[in-house]
């Protein structure tokens, strides 16, 4: 089996649709979207906090080539409102791991899920035998933890 890195620069860039949401590569125009996510108390609760400057430069930096980094955008307003990453798991070898954040002003409309479900669906398509994906949040992290997510399975 491919590395997860090498599976996902075979199938990339990619987006996909879903009735309310488009996810597409990231962009240096999403840099104020990732500044926000970056710094905002709530949305970094459970993601070691806030970053620092220099962290969110690098980070602005190396989202528009990085392979699996997906900008949620809202379809009606075609504001971007969130970040779908898959990519190689941290402590999970061997595993693509799953990670979403989206703005506070997005929680409450079932976005995350759709973008979550989105992004496994095609992970599932684009990379056949890419191996298992997981997503990892904290035990405190209750709105993570309670978001329903159908298992999707490579059924060829």
């Amino acid at each position: 089996m491919e590395s997860v890195d090498t599976a996902l620069e075979r199938v990339w860039p990619a987006q996909m649709r879903t009735d309310r949401l488009l996810l597409r590569p990231v962009t240096q125009e999403d840099g104020p979207l990732v500044s926000e996510l970056l710094t905002d108390d709530r949305v970094r609760a459970h993601l070691g906090g806030p970053r620092t400057e220099d962290r969110i430069a690098a980070r602005q930096a190396a989202y528009p080539t990085t392979a699996g980094a997906f900008t949620v955008v809202r379809v009606a307003d075609q504001r971007p409102v969130g970040l779908v990453t898959i990519g190689a798991g941290h402590g999970c070898e061997g595993r693509a791991e799953l990670s979403c954040q989206l703005l506070p002003a997005a929680w409450g409309e079932d976005l995350s899920r759709e973008a979550v479900v989105a992004a496994a669906a095609w992970w599932t398509d684009a990379v056949p035998g890419g191996g298992p994906l997981v997503a990892i949040t904290q035990k405190a992290n209750r709105a993570s933890r309670r978001m329903p997510i159908p298992t999707v399975r490579d059924t060829r």
